[in-house]
């Protein structure tokens, strides 16, 4: 018996060496844990307001192919984007489930839909390990997929988000990635030749992968101008300008473009007719959008397109943990102090997480963009404060400190403040896209003062309580993601929406009983004051979804 013991712990501890000696089987053992959780939960999460809409989008650009015709969508700035990533989605699930031109937005076709999102968002913490192996050595690599793990927005958002999740996360692959790009370049001492070779190919393959980034989000483009301005920074800071430097980026860029420009092309089936009409026409539109709705912002209702400068920054402070911005800081710091030593590889790496981080929101902030959703439309910079943050840790840990109870010390001090932030995220699963950092207030100080549930994912909670609990053919009136509410709903409860596009209620002249469903956006739980509260769907104290029951 003590024999067969000692066995067991030395097969174990042999493991164990094996695994802390192993830098890729460290990330990748990370990896899978994050694979895990996400996938054990995916069923958890409610629809987005516009997933049905995405959804509708791949039928509508089929229907326009089939009958060469212009693409007809309501709303129309759908034609601005790409429909690569749904009709991946929805051509797996067909496969799956049999082939059918009729494409119905119900329960499984989302599900499907929120497993591939995560799935695909698993390639953003690869990138960010990959990221953080070259800043700061691979035996730290595994330390930044946890990190963004622990950005609770992004996880979040990372099963219900059809658009920005998969935008942030070729983004980051694309960050990553063009690092190994510039610095492949930076060590030529000769003019490129077109041909079968290594640089060609992976600067064409680089410029496809930018090119699904762009179909993403047409903001995407920007790497045609990241990749060329790194190259040259790089080359002035060395004072290695030479007669081959520009005519390397020209064949580049070259490169880079006409893949980018095929694989953005066909992308976008609205771009067929006119491509380049189309993709200027694009970026005007995402330039001056302009969105007629108001937002929630320091406790008062403000027009999307005259909020104030500090609205992002604001918000970046309140729903990242507190922790992992000093480490952000701190990162920024000692990679600024240890730049001179950077290999090319690295100062290329750390150019582009830099543009990553600033470049698009200090684009916005400056011009006076039209915001809302917090962070949303910014998710893509999250991948890039992870990889900055972990790299900290990284490097404390490394030169700081030398002593190992200091380093214990340091090592028990992280882990207790990761185990600070899954502890909040666990309190308010399945709507971590809602988490506010404890410095803010929490969630319990957002209420009133900024938007909590403006996706309205907890709809689902509350159909499944009214189906529970209402007699057959109730009527429910929903101010929300109306689509969100049928799918969930039993099939005898007729389902009507009343909010009208400008975020207006119109009330329907129906006979009583009826329940009235509202999301916590533009006030539209006080409505119908005269019914009773039947239910809520909360988290820490704070009521998301609410029911009223009216008769």
């Amino acid at each position: 018996m003590q024999t067969n013991l000692v066995k067991l712990i030395s097969k174990i501890t042999v493991y164990k060496n094996v695994v802390l000696k192993n830098p890729l089987l460290k990330t990748v053992l990370i990896i899978f844990l994050i694979a895990t959780i996400g996938i054990s939960t995916v069923g958890h999460y409610g629809i987005s307001w516009d997933e049905p809409l995405y959804i509708k989008h791949v039928l509508w650009n089929y229907e326009s192919i089939r009958k060469k015709q212009p693409l007809q969508t309501n709303p129309s700035n759908l034609k601005y984007y790409g429909v690569v990533l749904d009709v991946a989605a929805e051509s797996l699930f067909q496969l799956k489930h049999g082939l059918s031109s009729h494409i119905q937005v119900n329960a499984e076709r989302v599900f499907f839909k929120h497993l591939l999102t995560f799935l695909f968002s698993l390639f953003a913490y690869v990138s960010v390990a990959g990221i953080v192996g070259i800043l700061c050595g691979s035996n730290y690599a595994w330390i930044g997929p946890l990190v963004l793990a622990l950005l609770p927005r992004f996880w979040g958002h990372s099963f219900f988000n059809p658009k920005d999740i998969p935008f942030a996360t070729l983004f980051a692959l694309s960050t990553w990635l063009s690092a190994y790009i510039v610095s492949q370049y930076s060590k030529l001492h000769r003019v490129i030749k077109f041909g079968f070779n290594r640089i060609c190919i992976t600067t064409i393959l680089f410029g496809i992968l930018v090119g699904l980034l762009t179909s993403a989000r047409i903001g995407g483009f920007v790497f045609l101008a990241f990749v060329p301005f790194t190259y040259i920074l790089l080359k002035l800071e060395e004072r290695q300008i030479t007669r081959y430097t520009f005519k390397n980026i020209a064949i580049g860029w070259i490169l880079i473009v006409i893949p980018w420009a095929i694989v953005t092309t066909v992308c976008h089936p609205a771009s067929w007719s006119n491509p380049v009409r189309w993709f200027f026409e694009n970026v005007k539109y995402n330039s001056q959008h302009a969105w007629g709705g108001t937002v929630l912002f320091d406790g008062q209702f403000i027009p999307g397109h005259q909020l104030p400068w500090f609205y992002l920054p604001r918000w970046i402070t309140m729903t990242v943990p507190e922790m992992l911005q000093i480490l952000f800081l701190l990162g920024l710091g000692l990679s600024l102090y240890k730049y001179s030593k950077f290999s090319v590889l690295q100062k290329s790496c750390f150019i582009l997480v830099f543009l990553q981080v600033f470049s698009l929101p200090l684009y916005a902030i400056l011009k006076g963009s039209t915001l809302y959703d917090g962070v949303r439309q910014f998710l893509f910079i999250l991948p890039g404060i992870a990889a900055i943050a972990a790299s900290s840790i990284g490097w404390l840990y490394q030169h700081l400190f030398n002593s190992k109870i200091i380093r214990l010390f340091f090592v028990a001090l992280i882990f207790s403040l990761f185990l600070q932030v899954s502890s909040d995220m666990a309190k308010i699963h399945p709507y971590e896209y809602i988490y506010f950092n404890r410095l803010s207030g929490g969630l319990t100080g957002a209420v009133g003062r900024y938007e909590t549930d403006y996706w309205g994912l907890s709809i689902r909670e509350a159909m499944e309580w009214i189906n529970k609990n209402s007699q057959a053919g109730t009527q429910v009136l929903v101010a929300g993601p109306v689509e969100s509410a049928r799918v969930f709903a039993k099939s005898d409860s007729p389902v009507i929406g009343i909010l009208n596009p400008k975020g207006k209620i119109e009330i329907p002249n129906i006979p009583k009983p009826y329940y009235y469903l509202a999301v916590p956006k533009w006030e539209l739980q006080e409505a119908f004051p005269e019914c009773q509260d039947a239910y809520k769907v909360v988290k820490q104290g704070v009521p998301l979804t609410i029911v009223k029951l009216c008769n």
